[in-house]
């Protein structure tokens, strides 16, 4: 069930990335990832 959820957290992180690359928001984004998951 880990790997299912990583899989789909890594799905949508890699989609949003695409979305906010696009709107230089991608650093911001990284470091709130890195937080949520600690």
């Amino acid at each position: 069930m880990k790997d299912y959820k990583t899989g789909l957290f890594f799905n949508n992180f890699t989609m949003n990335l695409s979305d906010r690359i696009e709107r230089g928001e991608e650093i911001q984004f990284i470091k709130a990832s890195v937080e949520s998951l600690r």
